[in-house]
């Protein structure tokens, strides 16, 4: 689903190194309930940021797996 205010809400520090580039209105390209799908533009290498974007993401995903008593070991 494409709802960027549910994305920013969950990933706030994505905004710092992502860049969202909505489909105009031209293309003839996928819709859901919140209009126009999305594409996210990123870096073709790991930056400092990018590094940390994943590391953010790992605590996120761990801590979730763990209220749910579920195994962290990917």
């Amino acid at each position: 689903m494409a709802n960027p205010s549910a994305f920013d809400a969950r990933f706030p520090f994505a905004g710092k190194i992502l860049t969202v580039d909505w489909t105009s209105d031209e293309e003839d390209g996928p819709e859901d309930a919140n209009g126009r799908t999305f594409v996210v533009k990123r870096p073709s290498f790991r930056s400092n940021e990018v590094v940390q974007f994943h590391e953010e993401l790992q605590k996120k995903i761990q801590g979730i797996h763990e209220e749910k008593g579920g195994s962290t070991n990917y």
